[in-house]
């Protein structure tokens, strides 16, 4: 190749570049100016921002709004404020002039008037047309949705395969018969384990009692103390009624001592104890509850101490906070009776066998044992049983969240417990029987 071919080709590439250059000058608008364009306009906007806001304080109106604001601060210098003082520390008494007040006319007056009462009057009426549309919403959307489920056919349709999902879903438990077999052993050795209390419970009341030379009948619902009212005295009345519970609540230590001694063993008689356990905690932190609150059983000894109605209730408070206590404290205990059916309590089992040792046998008992003490049942004995969902439900929600427990690894059959269900059977109706007649201690 030639000089000057190599020659052109360089003074071609130079011009090229510089046409490059000055189009991307251009593009960018740095071309005659030193900053880009977007940057001339932010500044071109800031510019004219501050001209603008300097021009707002020339208008008209700024300026009467400020002359108005002047003169307000001139009418507060009337009373002489602080600061406007004297050198010999006397206030001023500066006098600001007053602009005189404009009298209206009578048709301005009128015109006022008329305005402030149309006003009035429409806001009534936007206030009764909105009550009247939101009373007549509901209505309209109850018949629209009445209408919508006649027409389609789902008004007395019963989605059956919902229900049956959520029943499996939750409540499968309830026809496994292994399920079936512990809530009724549960269910016998409940009603056995309230026997023993109720018994010992009146009882030792009424053995007290003879102590003050009071005879009694011991009843299948209550005791009846053959003494005149007028004869009672205060110390009889404090030692007499407070005796069962305080027995009922010695029970429940010595069942709490030996429950705890024997987890690790598989014993049936282990659930005697919880039961026992359960039962004589709630007759008296149940009775203080309910008893405080309508003077009954133990409520008369608190009536006797107390003449006021806070400390009762205080008393009350301390009931109840002492049922659901106990009942968060007793989940454990619940659970490490499973031992005695399965070897390990996982996720699958747990919650099925707290409910079927635990929470339907605490309902079927209670309903049971109301209906053996019909129709003589006491307001008092009513209220405490059904006291006893305080501790009850605690103590099932709470075992939900316990981790995996593992037991023993002997293989294990889940069977009836004959012999505490035969004595259930035998019992139950004794107690009504001989109780029915009335025991004399």
């Amino acid at each position: 190749m030639s000089k000057n071919a190599s020659g052109k080709k360089g003074i071609v590439g130079f011009f090229y570049r510089i046409s490059r250059k000055v189009r991307y000058l251009k593009f960018r608008g740095t071309l005659l100016h030193k900053k880009p364009r977007v940057v001339r306009q932010k500044l071109s906007i800031k510019r004219r921002r501050t001209w603008r806001h300097n021009l707002y304080f020339l208008r008209p109106a700024v300026i009467h709004r400020l002359r108005r604001f002047e003169w307000y601060k001139s009418q507060k210098i009337m009373a002489g404020p602080f600061g406007y003082e004297s050198f010999s520390g006397h206030k001023l008494n500066v006098q600001a002039p007053k602009a005189p007040k404009r009298k209206l006319s009578f048709s301005e007056r009128y015109d006022r008037f008329h305005r402030r009462l149309k006003y009035i009057r429409k806001k009534r009426k936007l206030y009764k047309s909105q009550l009247k549309l939101n009373r007549k919403k509901p209505k309209r959307r109850a018949l629209r949705l009445l209408i919508y489920l006649i027409k389609t056919g789902k008004l007395f349709k019963i989605d059956f395969i919902a229900i049956h999902e959520f029943l499996d879903r939750n409540y499968s438990f309830l026809g496994k018969s292994k399920y079936i077999i512990i809530f009724i052993n549960s269910v016998a050795i409940y009603l056995l384990a309230y026997l023993f209390i109720y018994i010992t419970k009146v009882v030792a009341t009424a053995l007290v009692a003879n102590t003050y030379q009071i005879h009694t009948i011991v009843m299948y619902y209550d005791v009846n103390f053959l003494i005149r009212s007028g004869d009672w005295t205060q110390d009889m009345i404090q030692v007499v009624f407070s005796a069962g519970p305080f027995v009922a609540f010695f029970i429940s230590l010595i069942s709490v001592v030996i429950y705890a001694n024997t987890t690790y063993e598989n014993w049936a008689v282990r659930i005697f104890i919880f039961w026992v356990m359960v039962n004589s905690y709630v007759q008296f932190f149940g009775e203080i509850m309910l008893g405080s609150l309508l003077s009954k059983g133990i409520g008369w000894t608190i009536a006797y101490l107390f003449y006021f109605d806070t400390p009762k209730m205080v008393i009350a408070l301390v009931g109840f906070i002492a049922l659901v206590a106990a009942g968060l404290g007793l989940s454990k205990f619940a659970l490490y009776s499973g031992n005695i059916y399965f070897n390990k309590l996982d996720k699958k089992n747990r919650m099925p066998f707290i409910m079927s040792q635990v929470f339907l046998p605490f309902l079927a008992g209670t309903a049971l044992i109301i209906g053996i003490k019909q129709p003589r049942i006491t307001g008092l004995e009513l209220a405490v049983a059904f006291s006893m969902i305080l501790l009850i439900l605690p103590t099932t929600v709470r075992a939900r969240f316990f981790g995996n427990m593992y037991f023993d690894e002997d293989p294990k059959k889940i069977k009836l417990m004959w012999p505490w269900i035969l004595a259930a059977i035998i019992l139950i109706p004794a107690f009504r029987f001989f109780f029915g007649i009335g025991i004399r201690i």
